[in-house]
């Protein structure tokens, strides 16, 4: 039921900043630190989206995001859901706050800057292999976690 109302939730244009959340995909158990078994449709399901409504995707896997000055080249006033694919353990999830709750600078190549307001900012949806890192009420409240059984797995295909 949480994964249906996850989906919904990137699904419907209405936004509010009070309690915009980013939907984070996640495996249900817990491995060990440096360690990625994945394989549990987190991806399947982000990919699903894009064929509904209007999504930019970033295959976030092996990058550090926070260091790049054109993460967000190619995003538009159009996309409806940014879909950051496998980040890597240890990301600075602090760094995407104004994306969830606030407006977005966009810095294309080329030279091209703008600024997304609210209204028109995506919905964030993140897989990832690790826990997201970072305590207290502002991250809490900014994390909607949707949690994958690892049921299809090496035994099971």
């Amino acid at each position: 039921m949480a994964k249906l109302t996850a989906i919904g939730y990137l699904l419907h244009s209405y936004k509010d900043s009070s309690v915009s959340k980013a939907v984070i995909l996640m495996d249900g158990r817990q491995s060990e630190v440096g360690t990625s078994n994945g394989r549990t449709g987190k991806s399947l399901m982000g990919k699903a989206i894009e064929h509904v409504i209007p999504q930019h995707y970033i295959g976030a896997k092996g990058k550090n995001l926070t260091d790049d000055v054109f993460l967000f080249d190619g995003l538009t006033e159009k996309h409806r859901n940014l879909f950051l694919d496998d980040v890597r353990a240890n990301i600075d999830f602090e760094f995407f706050f104004p994306l969830i709750t606030g407006k977005l600078m966009v810095n294309q190549k080329g030279g091209r800057r703008f600024t997304l307001p609210f209204e028109q900012t995506p919905k964030l949806l993140i897989s990832t292999n690790h826990a997201i890192n970072g305590e207290g009420s502002s991250f809490h409240d900014r994390q909607w976690l949707v949690a994958f059984s690892d049921f299809y797995n090496d035994d099971h295909k």
